[in-house]
């Protein structure tokens, strides 16, 4: 580039130089030297004056045509005498116009006036001047553009690169003002890289949060509604989609909100008043499809102040409550019982109080004790009544730590049946066992689970009738990894409408509590909730082979791969001890 530039330079210089000798040189040479002019001018005047004095104008005539011949610019000659009057032209013709005349002072006291033609660029001294000028202006401004015309290119070569971190030095040989501009470009051009850096950081920042808040709404259980100002649906997760069965793809002329039957017009009041008043509303227990919601009406707005002229749309938010009103209704069907169950036997035990406190003793010893055996027994249910409170409130609050072992379910279904001997003798049962002998061990709670199998079968002993049978088995379920065992019997069963709501509280089938007063109504409920808290489940069905009822209780099989031993039965010793003395089962009844 260095010597590219000074090779310019001198091209440069070179047609300078021409065009100061086609100014000033060539124009001599062409029109003839300046001096031999000024010498003819100078006879002209010597003539001119001689002729005024001698009036003798052939020789002032021979001179004035040989320079108005020799000289092309000179047109004519007019010698003037002192009064101004024209006493010789030549040639006498010559009255074009031309530019103004060269006057020259004779010593007598007239002028001689040399006319001159316009000065024109097309005679050779002309041609020759504008040459020169045109080759010196030329080579000028050639020389000027290409001393910018570089430093210019490399600057638009640079431009792609201006504002980052470059190491390139100043652009070599710039003037002045090209090193000003590419100062300014690269501060500009460092602002707007900032600028745009900083959009695009806000813009990557703004569409994540906004990803972020559509994943959420899209993925929450609640759905959400937005609709615009004209009642349009703007947005609908899917919550939203399958709840009210809306289009995804509807065109926006067919997106019109059209709230169900049941919840429309307290929708439309909340919306009205959301708008109006520009703050959330608020609306409960909205019931749809067998379902209750609370729904809150939020107005959209761009300003908070402004509210009629920035509203944008609103959002409904669906929240379903309606496990929570179930667990309402429930908790209020549950202290309606615990007030009936408690009533009940502390109205008999004050009024058989009362009874006693009016008796004499003339009434006699039997009435006496009738009486106490009835206070007896409604303590009795009242205890046991508060028991089972105590006991499900201490498994619902988890109170009532859990220890999660492995235990062989048939050893404790034979201790169950053996505690309960006395009563299934009693009924004289048929109490059918198949255990499987490979029956794996089972990851309990050893209490807990005695507890749901000594309820189940003490239920059976109640409601299955005298003779009847209770059928006992326990398999494994390889595929669910767990163990399952069904107690089926001959009972009434539990009617069909009635298989979820058994495990209730205060729930025995269709026998009404206050017919069985052995029973709390509680035993199920709980043996739900250690169930369920041991990792399993519990269920109730119709026997298809017995007739009565079926419960299946299902827990995970443990972490081991040690099985049940064989053993002994101590209920198979008990009831062969409780049928031989028949004098014992009568006096059990």
């Amino acid at each position: 580039m260095g010597w590219s530039r000074g090779l310019y330079a001198s091209v440069a210089q070179a047609g300078i130089v021409a065009g100061v000798l086609c100014i000033f040189v060539v124009p001599r040479f062409v029109d003839g030297s300046g001096t031999k002019e000024e010498a003819l001018m100078e006879r002209l005047r010597v003539e001119a004056d001689r002729a005024l004095v001698s009036g003798e104008r052939n020789e002032l005539r021979g001179l004035a045509t040989a320079v108005v011949t020799g000289f092309g610019h000179v047109r004519g000659i007019r010698l003037r005498a002192n009064r101004g009057d024209v006493i010789e032209a030549i040639p006498q013709a010559s009255t074009r116009d031309g530019g103004p005349p060269r006057v020259l002072q004779l010593e007598n006291g007239g002028t001689l006036e040399v006319l001159l033609d316009e000065p024109s660029l097309l005679d050779a001294g002309g041609i020759a001047t504008l040459i020169g000028a045109l080759t010196s202006m030329l080579m000028i401004m050639w020389f000027l553009g290409r001393r910018v015309r570089g430093p210019i290119e490399e600057l638009r070569h640079r431009i792609p690169a201006l504002g980052r971190d470059s190491n390139d030095a100043p652009i070599a040989g710039a003037c002045e003002e090209v090193r000003l501009l590419e100062s300014d470009l690269m501060v500009a051009a460092s602002r707007i890289i900032d600028r745009d850096q900083s959009s695009r950081a806000s813009l990557i920042e703004m569409e994540s949060a906004f990803e972020r808040i559509h994943t959420v709404f899209r993925s929450i259980d609640e759905a959400v509604v937005v609709v615009d100002g004209s009642g349009n649906r703007v947005f609908a997760n899917p919550s939203a989609v399958v709840m009210f069965g809306l289009d995804e793809h509807a065109p926006d002329e067919k997106r019109f909100m059209e709230w169900p039957e049941p919840m429309r017009v307290r929708l439309v009041e909340g919306q009205l008043a959301a708008v109006r008043t520009g703050s959330p509303v608020r609306v409960t227990a909205l019931e749809n499809d067998g379902r209750v919601f609370d729904v809150s009406i939020n107005p959209l707005r761009r300003d908070r102040i402004d509210v009629d002229e920035s509203m944008l749309g609103v959002a409904f938010v669906f929240v379903d409550r309606t496990k929570a009103y179930e667990v309402r209704r429930m908790k209020e069907d549950f202290l309606s019982s615990v007030s009936h169950e408690l009533r009940t036997p502390l109205t008999s035990i004050r009024s058989f109080t009362e009874l006693l406190m009016q008796l004499s003793p003339s009434d006699g010893e039997e009435v006496w004790m009738e009486f106490l055996q009835i206070i007896q027994t409604e303590s009795d249910r009242l205890t046991r009544l508060v028991d089972g409170l105590l006991d499900l409130n201490s498994v619902e609050t988890d109170r009532r730590g859990l220890e999660l072992a492995a235990h062989d379910l048939a050893v404790i279904l034979d201790d169950v049946l053996a505690v309960l001997a006395a009563s299934i003798v009693v009924k004289s049962m048929d109490v059918e066992l198949f255990i499987d002998p490979t029956l794996p061990l089972a990851s309990v709670d050893g209490d807990g689970i005695h507890q749901v199998f000594s309820n189940i079968v003490a239920n059976a002993c109640k409601f299955v009738p005298q003779g009847g049978t209770l059928r006992i088995s326990a398999h494994e379920d390889e595929e669910r990894r767990s163990i399952r065992v069904e107690f089926e019997d001959t009972g009434p069963g539990v009617p069909a409408a009635q298989v979820e709501t058994i495990f209730e509280k205060f729930s025995q089938g269709s026998h009404d509590l206050t017919d069985k007063p052995e029973g709390t109504g509680l035993g199920l409920a709980i043996c739900r909730e250690l169930v369920m808290r041991m990792g399993g489940k519990i269920s109730c069905a119709a026997s298809p082979s017995l007739g009565g009822a079926r419960f299946t209780v299902e827990v995970p099989r443990a972490e081991t791969s040690q099985r049940r031993a064989p053993s002994t039965s101590r209920f198979e010793r008990l009831s062969r001890t409780l049928r031989v003395p028949a004098a014992l089962v009568g006096r059990s009844t």
